[in-house]
This record gives C-alpha cells, sequence and structure tokens, in this order.
C-alpha cells in the first residue's frame, strides 16, 4: 500500500543526512567542533525566525491568490446573469420603483452616442434610495409574466452545469 506523503519522510531523512555529512566533511577539514557547534546552535535559533516568517509571506501570498480567484469566480456569475436575464429583471423591477424619475436622465443615453456622465451618475446612486411599491405585488407580477419566465428559464438552461459548478465560487 501506497501513502501520498511517504516521498517527504524519505526527503526530510535525505536532507538531515546531506546536512550531517557536510558538517562531518566541515569537521574533518578544519578539525574544530567548537565552531560547528556555535553555529549549529545559532541556525537551529534562527530556524524558527525563519519559519515564523516564510509561514507568514506564504499564508499572505495564498489568501491574497485565494480572494482573487473568488473575486474572478463571482464577477464570472456576475456576467452570465446579467448578460441576458438580469438586465430583464431590472428593467422590470425598475417599473415598480416609484423614485426613479429622480435619475432616470442621468442614466439613459438619449441620443445614442454614449454621452452618459458616469461620475454624475455615481454620484447620485450614491444618495440614491429606491421605494419599491409591495414586494408581494412585484412577485406576483414576476409570476405571472410569461417573458420573465421565459428568459429565467433559458438563461438558466442556458449553461452547462459542469461549467457553472467548475466556476461558481465556493
Amino acid at each position: 500500500m501506497k501513502h501520498k506523503g511517504y516521498w517527504k519522510i524519505i526527503a526530510g531523512i535525505a536532507m538531515v543526512v546531506m546536512s550531517i555529512a557536510v558538517y562531518l566533511i566541515h569537521y574533518l577539514i578544519f578539525m574544530d567542533a567548537h565552531h560547528i557547534f556555535i553555529y549549529l546552535v545559532g541556525d537551529i535559533a534562527f530556524v524558527f525566525i525563519e519559519v515564523l516568517m516564510v509561514s507568514l509571506i506564504i499564508h499572505h501570498v495564498l489568501n491574497e491568490w485565494e480572494k482573487k480567484s473568488h473575486l474572478k469566480k463571482l464577477n464570472m456569475v456576475i456576467e452570465v446573469f446579467f448578460s441576458d436575464f438580469g438586465k430583464h429583471l431590472l428593467v422590470y423591477l425598475s417599473n415598480f420603483d416609484n423614485n426613479l424619475h429622480t435619475i432616470h436622465d442621468l442614466l439613459i443615453d438619449k441620443d445614442g452616442r454614449g454621452d452618459i456622465n458616469f461620475k454624475a451618475a455615481c454620484k447620485a446612486l450614491q444618495h440614491y434610495k429606491a421605494t419599491l411599491l409591495s414586494i408581494k405585488l412585484i412577485y406576483q407580477n414576476w409570476l405571472n409574466s410569461s417573458k420573465i419566465k421565459e428568459e429565467c428559464s433559458l438563461t438558466c438552461f442556458k449553461i452547462p452545469t459542469s461549467w457553472s459548478m467548475k466556476h461558481l465560487p465556493i
């Protein structure tokens, strides 16, 4: 029966044996055991600081990599959502927002030239409070809307299961 971590034990033993061999060669050349033991104790004392520094750095690097990976996967899910179904859902929900008229002109490109002032729109959206009608009413209307049902089912079945399970943030 093979053990997965067996090679690590052999590698560790090999490194210890090589270290002893180098210390033995050093002793045979210089015949100074006092010098060897002084540096051996100093090296052993510094090992704990080295382990601490390396583990902190590796931990930080791994955390950053994990955050980037999760953010990338989350962005993929958001892109899929807003590519089809999300746009229709936002348009549908905006019909039930009583305050939409206050920011509507900032968000719509009326002439089709792409001249939206994004700084002004972002500033307005930071202070914007949506006032939706009854959630129950919105939900009932959504269930009755065949367009939304059709978009939802098409979007949900458009993505292969293997892709969605592999790319969803866990």
